[in-house]
This record gives structure tokens, sequence and C-alpha cells, in this order.
């Protein structure tokens, strides 16, 4: 993962309106992919090699077990940002939502497979550093998961969490049902919804309005969203009923190429706030980190799609968008000195992604029909692209540390409260006034050496000499005698004669040279 985005392929099988049509791909390895292309009688073979490609028959289970180890890593301290690229109707909102119940046949798409797997790794974390798990273990952790769901729609940035109260409507209006895909096997119509029910011509929800839209702005050089909604999640299950509540605002709409044809950008932010105390510091650390899950609107024709209107509005902004994705991919391949983030609200807002600070991983979703190869060749031609950027060494989130409580002193700290409590001491008060210390005087009371030798020299004391350092405020000697008195006020350190005799008369035979 040192510096390299990962990208995978996944190949959609045939839809029931597409049985009778030649297939254009062809997989011949588990990392190989050969698009046949033939035109006025001549076929050109084009090979592909990524990470991993998956072919007509790979379950949701293989697709998410491939890319675990990159999201899983959100937990170790990374970003992680993955994103699905493909043109429209090849598979990209199944990829990521697949069927919102999680059941034994691997349906659940990225998300719901992610949160499923991201709580019980949570879960073990905190179960391991338990003491009723371990009883040596002095740590404890927790984890705490933001949801935020939002959409680039036009060019503008919209909040899918947003609670009705804080909606500012022109009028009533009716929002779309829910929509999850269910099944991309050949029985699936594209005439229907996930639920099987037919897709009709959406009212616009109220949701959209250019009053609802969100502003951005730069804080300490990130792209941040004003005012988006973050819930706090404390289960696996309140997190997918919390994506259910934000897709089913997502804008979609009938094309000629797609009857449920995503037509914005959705942005699936989790944060991951982890906090874990050492009992034996009294130390908390916090760490957050972000794993971004990036549902693509698909690249369209539209000469093909045969879109106007309003339809032919959001097919240029997508197109838009999507281009400027490629310029951006292109300019970090070739390592140039300008990126153009800001030419495009998606790249803009995903900079910090696409800029080196997270693990990136891309799931380029193909159709294998011979009447969707252009589309198919320039899908795989980008993500060959994809695969030649260098972002640099990922890092880990910078962990901020506090005292859970009062901080435990250091040794110079503790030798600054205890000074002034030593000086009391009787043994500590006789060697003041001969200006010579006895290191095992205050080695008995303080029961620490690293500590009593900090003492002495706040006290203004050498250990071995016997006399006060001249940068340090000098101790006055408490006797009289004319003797002694010169020795602490002299700056020349005393003769071994005079260590001698102070040594005969006040017992201290140690401190002689």
């Amino acid at each position: 993962m040192r510096g390299k985005i990962r990208t995978y392929c996944r190949v959609r099988p045939l839809l029931v309106t597409e049985e009778k049509q030649q297939r254009c791909v062809n997989q011949t390895s588990s990392s190989a992919l050969k698009v046949l292309q033939q035109k006025e009688g001549t076929k050109k073979l084009h090979t592909f090699q990524f990470d991993h490609c998956f072919g007509e028959n790979a379950s949701q289970y293989e697709v998410f077990n491939e890319l675990e180890p990159t999201i899983s890593s959100v937990l170790e301290g990374y970003n992680v940002c993955v994103f699905a690229y493909g043109q429209t109707g090849s598979g990209k909102t199944y990829t990521m939502q697949g069927n919102h119940s999680l059941d034994g046949n691997g349906c659940g798409g990225l998300y719901q497979q992610t949160v499923q797997r991201l709580f019980t790794l949570m879960q073990q974390q905190q179960q391991f550093s338990s003491p009723s798990w371990n009883m040596s273990s002095c740590l404890t952790t927790s984890h705490r998961v933001l949801v935020s769901v939002y959409e680039v729609y036009n060019e503008a940035v919209y909040d899918l969490l947003a609670s009705k109260e804080n909606l500012r409507r022109t009028q009533l209006q009716t929002p779309p049902q829910p929509r999850f895909n269910t099944s991309m096997t050949s029985t699936h119509s594209p005439n229907t919804t996930g639920f099987g029910t037919p897709q009709k011509q959406q009212q616009q929800d109220p949701m959209h309005s250019k009053f609802n839209r969100l502003e951005t702005k730069m804080v300490d050089g990130r792209c941040q969203i004003i005012d988006l909604t973050t819930i706090e999640a404390s289960s696996c299950d309140s997190v997918i009923t919390t994506l259910e509540q934000g897709l089913r605002h997502r804008v979609t709409n009938a094309t000629q190429c797609n009857s449920v044809s995503s037509r914005s950008h959705c942005v699936v932010t989790l944060t991951v706030i982890n906090t874990t105390t050492n009992h034996n510091t009294n130390n908390t650390t916090t760490t957050t980190t972000k794993l971004n899950l990036v549902d693509l609107a698909g690249s369209e024709r539209i000469s093909k799609s045969k879109a106007e209107d309003e339809r032919r509005v959001e097919t240029t902004n997508i197109n838009k968008s999507l281009t400027t994705l490629g310029r951006v991919i292109t300019s970090l391949s070739k390592n140039q000195n300008h990126t153009p983030y800001r030419d495009s609200k998606l790249t803009f807002l995903l900079q910090d992604s696409l800029s080196g600070s997270s693990k990136v991983a891309v799931v380029a979703t193909v159709s294998p029909t011979v009447g969707s190869l252009q589309e198919t060749l320039s899908t795989m031609k980008f993500a060959s692209v994809v695969q030649k950027v260098e972002l640099g060494e990922t890092t880990r989130q910078q962990s901020h540390s506090s005292a859970a409580s009062a901080p435990i002193p250091t040794n110079r700290q503790r030798a600054s409260t205890l000074s002034a409590d030593l000086m009391k001491h009787k043994d500590v008060r006789m060697d003041c006034n001969t200006s010579l210390l006895s290191t095992s005087a205050i080695s008995s009371i303080v029961d620490n050496d690293e500590l009593a030798s900090t003492c002495s020299s706040l006290m203004g004391f050498q250990p071995l000499l016997g006399f006060p350092t001249t940068d340090s405020p000098q101790i006055s000697p408490r006797s009289s005698s004319p003797g002694l008195s010169s020795v602490a006020t002299s700056s020349q350190p005393p003769s071994p004669t005079h260590h001698k005799r102070m040594a005969h008369r006040y017992g201290h035979a140690s401190v002689c040279p």
C-alpha cells in the first residue's frame, strides 16, 4: 500500500435485455482482463492489469474481502478513501449498496459489510484491552463512530441527513422512496428498482432546493462543509439505518441508458474516534480518522442517453466533474506542479484523499457487452492511469494526549518541592552550616539517589566536593566561626588540608578527596 492507489476492476453480468449481445470482455486471470475491439473488419486486443479483477460471478463478499485490509486500516490510525468509478449502469451503486440486508449470501454492499466489520474489530479491541479479559492490561480502549452523508449534485453540495426542521422549503413535496439494488444476476430487469417496483420519474426532493445548498470553506488548509449533519451511531444497525435515511434522498432518474441512474456523486463518511487510556500513567490518547466511501455518478454520452432539459444539465455536470477527476489523476501520475483540484466541487472536497494523506482504492466497474465497448475501454484506461499514481507514503494521524488526572511529577519537580522540606531536617542543616553535603543524609530521607542529587544541586551544593556552585544562590553558614565563613563565601575551592580538618571535626571522612 505504500504510495500506491489500489485498483480493482469488476465486470457485471448481462442483464435480461442483453442476453443476445456478444461479450467483449474476457477475464484471463485474477488480475488481468482482455477487451476485444472489432472495427471495420479488424480486431484489436487490449490487455489490462489491475491489483485484482472480479468476474461476472464474483459475489459481494469476494469484493469486500479484497478491500478489507485497506478499509480496516482506518482503525490503525489511517484515513481511507474508496471510489466506485464507471459508466452509468455498470454496477457501481450495487457494489457500494448491494442489498440493504446482511444475509449469509453476501448480498450486502461495501457500505453494510464495512460497517459490520469495523464494529466487530472495535468490539474485539475493547474486549482484549479490558482488565476482565487481560488482567495484566493497563490500557482501556473505546470508540465513537460519527456518520455523515452528502452528495454533489450539479456542482452543489447537499446534506442528505438534514432534518425536516432544517430544510427551507418553498412548498410541500413528496420525497423519493428508499432505493437499494438487490441483484446483479441475469434475472434483474433494468426497468425496476432494487425492490422490484417500476421506477417512475421522481419529483424534485425539497432537500435539493437551491435554498438548502451547503457552503464550503478552507480550515487549516482543508476544505470543510459548513453545517453538515453528523450523527453518532452506537451500533452496526444504527449506522445502516442512518445510511438508509440519507440514501433515500439521493437524486436518481431514468435515462435511455439506465432506468435508475444516479445523478449525483454520493459520499458516505465514517469518522472513527479512538480513545485509549493508560491507567499506569493516567494519560488519555485520542486519534481521529475518516473513511470516505464514494459512489460516483456514471459517465454517459448524451447521444446515447438521449438526455434532455434537466437530465441534459445533470449529464453535463457529471461528465465535467469526472473529466476533472481524470485531469487530477493525470497530474498526480506525472508529478506536475499544478493539480486542478478547484476545477470541480468533487475534487475540491476530496483533495485530502487524493493528495497523499489517505490510503486510496478504486473499484472500476464495466459492462461486458459490445454495445458498451467505448465506455468499457475508457473506464479501464482511467483505472490504468490511477494505478500509476504515487501519492507518497501514507502516515498515521497524529494522536492528541491529555492527562486524565494530575500528571506524575518529574524528579526535578519533586526536588523543587522537597528542597525546602529537606532544609528542616537536622542532618541537612548541619551540612549546610559546614558548607558540606552528606549524600547519605538526603538519600536516607528521599530514598532515591537521582532525586537526592537533584535536590543537592538545587540547594547550591556539589554532592561530592562539598561546596556551593558559583552560579547557584549561596547558603550563608549559621556558624560564626571565621574559618567556616571564609570557606562558605570564597569563590575558590577549599584546600585538601581544609577538607581533612573539616572532615575530622564533623565526621564526614567520605567527602574528602
